[in-house]
Parts: C-alpha cells; sequence; structure tokens
C-alpha cells in the first residue's frame, strides 16, 4: 500500500479530474496560472508583476533586482510563513469541494446566538 501524498500533491490530485486541476498538471500550466493570478491581484504591485510575467518582459528572478518588487515578495513569504496552516485549511477545503464538484459542499450549521449578549445594533440604526 502507498503511503498518502501530501502538501501539494495531495491537492494536485484532488483535483485532477477538474479543468483547474489539469491546468495545473504541468509546470508550465502552474506557471502560467500564477502569472494569470498576479496579473489580476487587486494590488497594483503584484498586478504589475504578474504582468510582466505573463508578457514575458520579467523572468521571476527579477523580482528580487527591484526594490519594491523584492520587499513585497519578501512580506508575502513572510505572511504565509506566520498562516501556513491556515492556508492550507482553505486550500484542502476549496480543493475538495472543487474535486466533488458545484453544489455539492456540505452545508455549514446556522449560528447560534449566545443569549447573554444583547443582539448587534446596525451602525446606522439610531435609538429614541
Amino acid at each position: 500500500m502507498s503511503e498518502p501524498r501530501h502538501g501539494p500533491e495531495r491537492y494536485l490530485d484532488l483535483m485532477a479530474n477538474t479543468d483547474l486541476g489539469k491546468r495545473l498538471a504541468t509546470p508550465a500550466g502552474r506557471r502560467s496560472a500564477l502569472y494569470d493570478m498576479l496579473a489580476a491581484h487587486p494590488d497594483p504591485v503584484w498586478r504589475e508583476m504578474g504582468e510582466q510575467l505573463k508578457n514575458g518582459s520579467m523572468r521571476p528572478s527579477d523580482m528580487f533586482a527591484v526594490p519594491a518588487y523584492r520587499e513585497r515578495v519578501m512580506a508575502g513569504l513572510e505572511e504565509a510563513r506566520e498562516r501556513h496552516a491556515e492556508l492550507f485549511g482553505a486550500v484542502e477545503q476549496a480543493t475538495e469541494q472543487a474535486a466533488e464538484g458545484p453544489g455539492t459542499a456540505a452545508p455549514q450549521p446556522a449560528a447560534v446566538p449566545d443569549e447573554d449578549e444583547p443582539d448587534e445594533v446596525p451602525i446606522n440604526w439610531v435609538r429614541r
């Protein structure tokens, strides 16, 4: 019996039969997906890097040659290190849902209000 795979390989296995899984199956596909994601990022520095990577005017190693890019990459790596468990949990949940197909996510239980705390008052609501 083979040992279960962990990390990125496990997620690629879960998504193998999805369109995204097929795209991520090759190094070129993963690189293309990453560049597309960066080019669509809401942060203008990440977006600029992604656009340059996509059009070939910048190589990945060039991100360390420009101080603003290097700072952004290093800050992103630090955040990923700090949030490692949370990020992998989110990736695992998303890949399992993607592998199951649309509309197959298990329903989440409704939140039970705490009876000891008062109901929240909307900010725009004024008590008289």
